[in-house]
């Protein structure tokens, strides 16, 4: 089974502001799994996605360049 992630854990890991990624979820950038508590749970291709999307803003892209980035799944494996 894979290992899901919380949101402390990936604010942690990342360095993402909880409130920015809750803002991701609600934008519809990232949409992490929820449990029956409706905590969400990231997945390593979440945590692949949010470090893309680290890197995509650094490049000065805007959040809706990246989420029609995100969106095409053509690059993803």
């Amino acid at each position: 089974m894979e290992k899901l992630y919380s949101i402390q854990e990936v604010s942690q890991l990342l360095g993402i502001p909880k409130d920015t990624l809750r803002y991701y979820d609600r934008i519809g950038i990232v949409s992490p799994s929820r449990e029956d508590n409706r905590y969400r749970r990231y997945s390593k291709n979440d945590l692949i996605d949010l470090m893309n999307i680290q890197i995509m803003q650094y490049a000065d892209f805007t959040l809706n360049e990246i989420k029609g980035t995100l969106g095409s799944t053509e690059w993803r494996m």
